[in-house]
This record gives structure tokens, sequence and C-alpha cells, in this order.
């Protein structure tokens, strides 16, 4: 009787998280807006759009407009940097190429492939192209350099394109993720770009426009954390620092950074004060101690992308063997662990590897699904809804779990 109690109060909780988060747009498979039905048909034909290998990876909110990306991570994808219409009325709406289908066209090696993306309040894009796509053979070529672009969102004009220095990425380098710290200005910013297959992050100062790599023994995976389970699917990930998420500024104009890698149950800590500082990464003895080790999550609760909402504090991260988004409050606990630690949206069917988060400035969470393990090591289902977008208040999210801030507050010094 009790095990049947235990199970109930289970299932409960569960479908109070699964409620959570409202869906906003599905996909069985991912299409584009284009010309017409004959260039399509043309598209399909010549290999350039192959609807089954088109997987998003990326999502990010400005005004009316949802970017969604498609990294080359496979032949035929048509565009990697798209968006589709908030408001639009269909619930699988066609990907519109950003900033027009030119700049998308491989041939152009303009915009190569692109993971993740991010909008500032200066209203600009920022944008990071690894430069590399897969062929059919699954061989990788890097066409170009990897690359940050910004837009104007305004005028959908480019502002400015940075060339990774050579001594910035290796052959391997797939930069995944991208940060934007702003200052008190539009021109004071800087970007921090994650690269877990080399275990580092990239820094680039768009005043000076500069730039530098950072390493540190705790980006790299953790052998024991490298094998994952998700119902009959086992796997092997061995990916670096990955999660990356500033917080607010303090009255010094410095944000703290929290970040992971993903294969690890880790989350450090450190200050854009010290990634901005070149000179720290030039001694090892120095940026060793850069990044502190806050604590660590549960057994099997690895974490990929994350994000911050400034107006509660709370840190967010996609968990990848849970098809959960979990959650932790910086400002209620003084430590980090997993018991304090909590889920606040789960569901093994819809939910399926969150592969990108992100917090608006109105405090509302965005997140895409992407089924991910499923499509690599199971199998792709056209008749099946693989990829979707949710979104939910950061308040309601959080509401009667651990993150929430009328909880009891904890406290204990590190």
């Amino acid at each position: 009787m009790k095990s049947v109690l235990v199970a109930l109060v289970c299932f409960c909780v569960l479908s109070k998280a699964e409620d959570k988060l409202r869906e906003i747009f599905r996909w069985k498979t991912i299409d584009y807006e284009f010309a017409d039905e004959e260039a399509r048909n043309r598209s399909i034909k010549n290999g350039e759009y192959v609807p089954q290998n088109n997987v998003p990876f990326g999502v990010e909110v400005w005004r009316d407009k949802v970017f969604v990306t498609v990294p080359r991570r496979n032949p035929g994808v048509p565009s990697t940097l798209n968006y589709v219409p908030l408001n639009s009325n269909h619930s699988s709406p066609l990907l519109i190429p950003y900033p027009d289908w030119s700049s998308n066209n491989v041939s152009s090696r303009f915009l190569v492939s692109t993971y993740r993306v991010k909008a500032d309040r200066c209203d600009r894009l920022w944008t990071i192209d690894t430069g590399s796509v897969i062929d059919f053979q699954g061989v990788g070529e890097r066409l170009n350099p990897p690359r940050i672009r910004i837009f104007n969102l305004q005028t959908n004009s480019l502002l400015l394109e940075y060339t990774m220095k050579a001594q910035d990425y290796v052959c391997d380098s797939t930069h995944t993720n991208i940060v934007v710290d702003l200052g008190s200005s539009c021109d004071d910013a800087f970007a921090y770009v994650v690269d877990p297959s080399s275990h580092s992050i990239f820094v680039y100062s768009l005043q000076a426009n500069d730039s530098w790599r950072i390493q540190h023994p705790y980006f790299l995976p953790d052998p024991l954390q490298s094998d994952y389970s998700m119902g009959n699917l086992q796997f092997q990930w061995f990916d670096g620092i990955f999660g990356i998420a500033l917080t607010e500024t303090n009255k010094y104009g410095f944000r703290n950074v929290f970040a992971h890698p993903m294969s690890s149950l880790y989350e450090l800590i450190t200050t854009t004060q010290q990634l901005r500082n070149q000179s720290t990464w030039r001694n090892s003895r120095d940026s060793f101690g850069a990044f502190h080790i806050l604590g660590s999550r549960d057994d099997t609760f690895q974490a990929a992308s994350s994000a911050y909402d400034e107006k509660s504090g709370v840190l967010f991260y996609s968990l990848v063997t849970k098809n959960a988004i979990g959650c932790w409050n910086t400002r209620k606990y003084s430590f980090y662990s997993g018991s304090i630690n909590d889920v606040v949206a789960s569901n093994d069917e819809t939910m399926i590897y969150f592969s990108d988060i992100k917090v608006d400035s109105s405090s509302t969470l965005w997140a895409i699904s992407n089924r991910l393990p499923v499509i690599l090591y199971g199998k792709y289902s056209p008749d099946e809804y693989n990829f979707r977008i949710f979104s939910a208040r950061v308040q309601h999210l959080i509401k009667n779990t651990l993150c929430e801030q009328s909880r009891q507050f904890w406290s204990r010094k590190f």
C-alpha cells in the first residue's frame, strides 16, 4: 500500500510539472517558407533540403519574432538561421530564413551553421557561426573560421562580423552557445561563447574588437558522468563546458557567471571581471583560481543549456536524462547541492532533450525540445511531433518548488 501511495504522489507532482509549460509551437518535420512549391521540390531533388535531417537547436524571442536555429549537423539543411512569427495562426509554422534566403545558402558561406543565438536590449541579434558542415558520408568540413555576426533587428542588416583568430579555436571546435554581457552602453559589450568539443570559452570584446580563448581543468567532462540512459537508450556523450548563464550586475558593474560541462554534475562560478581580464588567462596559476566549484547535483542529473532570471535570481537548466528543466534559487540558498535543486517541468514524451533555454526581460522562460537522443540512437518518426517550443512565466514555473521565494530560507557557508 505504501508503494502505491508513493507512486500516486510522484504522478501528481509530475502532472503539475507538465502543466506549467505552455506549448507554443510543435513540428513533426521542420519545413521552410520556400518561394513556391516548385522551389521546395527542386531543393528536395538536388539534396539541398532533406526533411528528416533538419533538427532545430536554438530558440530566442525578440518582439514578434521567435528565432529558431537549425545547425548543419547533417546535409540537407537549407537555412540555419530562421524565425517564425510569434502570433502565427499555425501550430507548426514554416521557418522563414533570416535575414533572407541568400544569406543562408551554404554556397554563399555567409551563414554556414548556427546552434544558438542571443538578442540584447539594444535590438541586436548575436550569432555564432561554427563555419562547419557535415556531408552525406558523415565527414565534417570547415568552410569558414568560426565567426560572430551581429544583426540590427530593426533593419535586419548586418552590423558587424568578427572572425576568430587561429589561436581561438581548434580543428574540431563546435561553438554551440553564445551569451552577451552588456554594460552601461551598447558599445560596452562582451560575448562569451562555449566550445564543448575543445573544452573552452571564447571571449569577444565589442569595444576593443578583440578576442581570447579560456581553458580550465573544470571545463573537462567527467568520465564517470559520460554514460547516459533514457528509457531503452544508452549512449555516451563527452561534452565539456556547455551551459553558461549571467546574473544581474553588481555595484562594480560585473556579473556572476554560472557554468557547467554537460557530462558532469558540478556547477561552476566565476565573474565577468575574470573573463574580461586577458592577463588572467596567460598565467596558469592565476587562471586556475578564476573558477570555483559551487557544488554538485545528484547522480545522473547531467545538465545541458542554462538560463538565469534576474528578477527572481533563479538559475534554470536542461536535465538531459530526466526530460526536464531543473532550477536553483541563487538568492534563497547560499550553497549548491542536489538537495536544494528542484524540477519545474518534466514530460517523457514532449520534453525529451531541451536543447536551449532562454529567459527574457519580462521573466518569461522559453525552451525548445528536439528529441535529439531518440533521433541519434533510436528512430526518427515523421509521423510524430518531434520538436516543440514552450513558454511560461518564471513565477508560475517555480511555484510550489524549492525555487519559490516564499519557501523557508536555508543558509550554509561555503
